[in-house]
């Protein structure tokens, strides 16, 4: 039986295998190629870091350090599952939690006018027009015979004294004719302000004269359409001086009324002299 040393000799002069002394060069090549596998795959690898870090930075911007801040804990979630981060960036958005309530519309005051009418009543009967304003305005009085049946006025007395004169509009439809009230006055009272169709807010300050007279007093009432007192005044009156007095409200549920005038006799305290504008 060989020794492992002859076994070796005999395949080292053996003719059937052939003896190539380029191992070591081929080992060598082998590991130069690796190496410069390795060289290539490196640099192109620092390249792509270098690539991507740029492209991070150019999506933050220069001046953006919020990636170095410290984690926020979102603070709100929304029904809709958004979060609202504190502090939150300048420039981001935050939807509301919930959506806020419409604002209240502004109170605007109701435009309110004057006017002596008070109401669009109307009547074929002249009498019975002026009648139902001076129950309206709660005033004793009543219709006197009228000088001109013709005329579209209507003299207006309390206790048998003449107090003033209702004017009136006379409307035409057909065979039909019917009488609206749009004034009430006296020549004596005059009143120079407000004029009829007038837009009035409080306070209201309420002007005119009076021809005769020696310390009077002007009673001065607001009333709605339905005859309610909204506003009460006076102004001393004197003859032929201009007089003025204040009416002052805060109701804003009207937007028609009156404002009717009287003065009474200092004697036995009737009624002397009506307006109404």
């Amino acid at each position: 039986m060989s020794t492992p040393e002859e076994r070796l000799a005999a395949l080292l002069h053996s003719t059937d295998v052939p003896v190539r002394g380029d191992g070591l060069s081929r080992i060598q090549a082998r590991v130069a190629r690796r190496t410069r596998v390795r060289r290539v795959v490196v640099p192109l690898a620092g390249v792509s870091v270098t690539a991507l870090a740029a492209g991070l930075f150019l999506l933050g911007g220069q001046d953006d350090r919020s990636s170095l801040q410290p984690g926020v804990t979102p603070t709100t979630t929304t029904a809709s599952g958004f979060f609202c981060y504190a502090p939150i960036q300048e420039g981001s958005t935050c939807p509301p939690s919930e959506t806020p309530p419409p604002a209240p519309e502004p109170t605007v005051p109701s435009d309110q006018y004057v006017g002596p009418s008070l109401s669009d009543y109307t009547s074929a009967d002249k009498d019975d027009v002026v009648r139902h304003w001076l129950a309206t305005v709660a005033i004793a009085g009543a219709p006197q015979r009228h000088a001109c049946e013709s005329c579209d006025v209507v003299p207006i007395g309390v206790g048998g004294r003449h107090v003033g004169d209702a004017v009136l509009a006379r409307s035409v439809s057909g065979t039909t004719v019917t009488y609206t009230l749009v004034g009430v006055g006296t020549d004596e009272l005059a009143v120079t302000a407000p004029v009829e169709g007038d837009r009035v807010t409080s306070p209201l300050t309420v002007r005119g004269t009076l021809q005769q007279g020696v310390d009077e007093n002007v009673k001065l009432t607001l009333l709605r359409a339905d005859g309610q007192q909204i506003a009460a005044g006076g102004a001393p009156a004197g003859s032929a001086m201009p007089w003025s007095g204040t009416l002052t409200w805060s109701d804003t549920s009207w937007l028609h009324g009156a404002v009717v005038g009287q003065t009474f006799s200092p004697k036995d305290d009737t009624l002397t002299r009506l307006f109404a504008v």
